[in-house]
């Protein structure tokens, strides 16, 4: 009798043992708010814990392939009721389907404990709108038929046609072409204007594309990534569309250089230069010769503007004036004019030594006529220069023979055959 009731007492204890374990292990569940829903439309999944965990125990990533997921969010709480402990861990997201047919949610392991799939059965609704009718793209090609280092200017506008806020996690695409170099010019301009009656938002954006060598290219044009929250006339549900239109491409041909061009390869529709001469009280020098004493100082300052290239693209000046002048050159500076043109401006200040008379060089510049296809020599003439001595120096300053006149061609130190 007394074994048996210890048996009893035993099998009482261990029972007790179990129902204290079974109370105390983690329950973890998962919920949609529906599961026949259209595709975009946004429900909210929530997964829920009865313990305080840390909010890094789930990981949404596995939605990504089917779904638009917005942020996700987590909340902990401790409530006791009656001397009774209750803890609670909340993970809450939106998710908005991608495709049609029977999607799944995967299950989720939180801290071990692992959830139930759920199956969403997604329906296509015809009055959703697609991307493209909220999203349109407007692109224009300076040139479609460049030369290897040339350039040109991309202009895309991308119009939003609905609300700005109601875009999830917008980003402007770069622009996609190989053989072709890209370069955004600037910051994108965004800003509010009214087409065909509606209020849209604008943002525009250009960009510098070189040419790097022959062929045919297409560039795919920049666009809008990212969401838009869209509510549905039917049914009030809300959706997230996500922008995935199509972009414009833009189709570019690249000359190869002709075989038979010899010399600097400077591409370009158009190149101008000028320059000034300047003698040091300020005053121009309007003739083809001067008389200066020595000591005095003369100043050239030349400029030359191409179209379609880069600073990194004009050519180097190396002007080889004669002896009979202390020579101080300035390093040359670079002016992006806005327009798709760069301008090159080269100063040199050259003080007479020797009563002589000399020829300062005059400087060629040789490039390509995109325009015509041939080449061409832009000339920059030189100045006679009658150099008188200054008695007031002439004991100090040396002389020397008078060079022979030297014509100068521009020399190119960045640029070889493309």
């Amino acid at each position: 009798m007394k074994l048996k009731r210890l048996c009893t007492n035993i099998a009482v204890a261990l029972l007790s043992i179990t129902c204290s374990f079974a109370a105390m292990a983690l329950n973890v569940t998962a919920s949609v708010t529906k599961t026949n829903v259209s595709k975009d439309e946004v429900i909210q999944l929530k997964i829920v814990a009865d313990e305080k965990l840390d909010g890094s125990k789930v990981n949404f990533d596995a939605l990504s392939d089917d779904f638009f997921m917005g942020r996700p969010s987590f909340s902990s709480s401790v409530n006791i009721l009656n001397g009774t402990r209750r803890d609670s861990s909340v993970w809450t997201i939106a998710i908005a389907p991608q495709r049609l047919g029977k999607l799944t949610i995967p299950s989720f392991d939180v801290d071990g404990v692992t959830t139930r799939p759920i199956t969403l059965i997604v329906t296509m609704d015809d009055q959703t709108p697609t991307a493209d009718e909220l999203i349109e793209v407007r692109t224009q090609i300076g040139k479609a038929e460049l030369y290897p280092k040339e350039s040109t200017t991309l202009d895309a506008r991308i119009i939003v046609k609905v609300d700005p806020r109601m875009l999830q996690n917008p980003s402007l695409s770069d622009p996609i072409a190989s053989g072709l170099d890209i370069t955004a010019i600037g910051e994108p301009k965004q800003y509010q204007a009214v087409m065909d009656g509606v209020e849209v938002l604008i943002v525009d954006q250009s960009y510098r594309v070189t040419a790097t060598q022959s062929g045919d290219y297409t560039i795919v044009a920049p666009t809008l990534r990212g969401g838009v929250l869209y509510s549905s006339q039917r049914g009030g549900s809300t959706k997230i569309l996500n922008l995935d239109s199509k972009a414009p491409e833009v189709n570019i041909s690249v000359l190869p250089v002709p075989e038979d061009y010899n010399g600097i390869w400077l591409p370009t529709p158009s190149l101008k230069a000028s320059q000034t001469w300047m003698l040091d009280n300020g005053e121009s020098i309007t003739s083809d010769s001067v008389s200066v004493e020595t000591g005095d100082a003369l100043t050239r300052t030349l400029s030359v503007t191409a179209q379609g290239v880069s600073a990194e693209q004009m050519p180097e000046l190396n002007i080889r004036n004669p002896n009979a002048f202390r020579v101080y050159p300035e390093k040359p500076s670079f002016t992006d004019n806005g327009d798709g043109s760069v301008t090159m401006t080269l100063k040199q200040v050259l003080i007479a030594k020797s009563p002589q008379v000399v020829a300062l060089p005059s400087v060629d510049i040789q490039w390509w006529d995109t325009n015509s296809k041939q080449a061409a020599t832009t000339k920059l003439n030189g100045l006679d220069v009658e150099i008188i001595a200054n008695e007031d120096n002439a004991a100090v300053l040396p002389t020397s023979p008078t060079p022979p006149p030297t014509k100068i061609v521009v020399q190119d130190s960045a640029f070889g055959r493309g």
